[in-house]
């Protein structure tokens, strides 16, 4: 790579003021409880970390219910449940219109609709599990998009060389980058004179072309094609102020590690430290038998109420979890992050709770109060 590779290095980046704006690799904005959240564009995952984000926002509105309060603490069931439908609702939908946006007009902005996000959070019941969820209709699809459902469920393949950084320079600019060859030294070759690996990213497409050879689906292989994939680097604002930027390895489960170390420190007033060393869950299919993948380190949610929602564990499952905990055998998931001008961090707004619901959330709170901040 030389200084002239770099001069001439076009990023496909959306910015209203430009005329050659990009808006196919414009970087997903959502917000989440008065939060700015900014995190990858397609054939990266963003748009359903901030699917998810929006669909609990919507089953709080209409359940009556807030992250962070009473049955919504970190590790109650009430969390791990919500948490694990709107994962199973978000994968459901990735599945079918997740692919490179150069080839196949993905429909970011149906998959986050207000009345596509009603819908399929009307398919949720908190306190249930849904036997199994499929891909929506995102509005707006035109029906050349529409492609015949798989039926068949597939293991995404998931590699172990994956990592993240997150920079801020003196100036204040920051970088969140998730860098992977997928598996141990992708493909084995090294681009001569330039020192990098090429990654084994082929596993990624589709398995079995879900679409034709004349009309290809989202993430069926073609060539000069990128495959999907889950890495979601992540930025946070809170009004004009960066409060943190963060991404994880993990395969299929990054999405889902990014989603809860997001609630952690929005909801759950956590450090960024703390957020991350949590322990977490992930599912990553819609199907009747997705199975919760991660040992969870939660021992003071019973693994029977566990399985009553659909987290199928057993009780040799339950051991500490962390920033390295495991995904699956081999494979680590740990989130890296910064986070910036913790003092002037703010809380959310929340709804006010009267009666039951207040005395409820005002018991659950174990934590000691803090001290004013100047």
């Amino acid at each position: 790579m030389t200084c002239s590779d770099l001069a001439n290095y076009q990023l496909g980046v959306f910015d209203p003021d430009l005329a050659n704006s990009d808006p196919v690799h414009a970087p997903v904005i959502g917000s989440y409880h008065g939060h700015t959240i900014v995190t990858a564009p397609p054939p990266s995952s963003g748009v359903f970390l901030v699917q998810m984000l929006d669909l609990l926002e919507r089953l709080e509105a209409r359940w009556g219910f807030s992250i962070g309060a009473g049955n919504y603490e970190f590790g109650e069931v009430g969390t791990l449940n919500v948490m694990q439908e709107v994962m199973r609702a978000a994968f459901a939908d990735r599945a079918r219109w997740l692919g490179d946006p150069d080839f196949f007009p993905v429909p970011v902005a149906g998959l986050l609709a207000p009345s596509y996000i009603q819908t399929r959070a009307g398919l949720i019941t908190p306190g249930q599990r849904r036997s199994s969820f499929s891909a929506g209709s995102p509005p707006t699809l035109a029906a050349a998009q529409q492609k015949p459902a798989s039926t068949k469920e597939t293991q995404e393949h998931e590699g172990v060389d994956t990592t993240h950084f997150t920079v801020i320079d003196e100036a204040g600019n920051v970088v969140s980058v998730t860098s992977t060859i997928s598996d141990l030294w992708g493909t084995g070759l090294m681009v001569r004179g330039r020192g990098f690996m090429l990654n084994n990213q082929l596993p990624n497409f589709n398995d079995d072309p879900q679409g034709t050879a004349a009309n290809p689906a989202a993430n069926d292989v073609e060539g000069g094609k990128s495959p999907r994939t889950t890495i979601a680097p992540t930025l946070v604002f809170l009004g004009d102020e960066l409060v943190a930027g963060y991404g994880s390895p993990g395969g299929t489960g990054i999405i889902n590690a990014i989603l809860q170390v997001t609630l952690n420190l929005v909801d759950h007033d956590l450090t960024l430290s703390t957020a991350v060393q949590r322990p977490r869950i992930s599912l990553d299919s819609g199907s009747s038998s997705a199975r919760h993948g991660d040992r969870v380190g939660l021992q003071r949610v019973g693994a029977l109420e566990l399985a009553e929602h659909g987290l199928r564990l057993r009780l040799d499952e339950l051991d500490r979890g962390g920033a390295g905990h495991r995904h699956l055998p081999g494979r680590r998931s740990a989130v890296r992050g910064r986070r910036f001008a913790p003092d002037r961090r703010r809380q959310r707004p929340r709804p006010a709770l009267t009666g039951e619901r207040a005395a409820a959330r005002q018991g659950s709170r174990r934590r000691s109060p803090r001290p004013p901040r100047p």
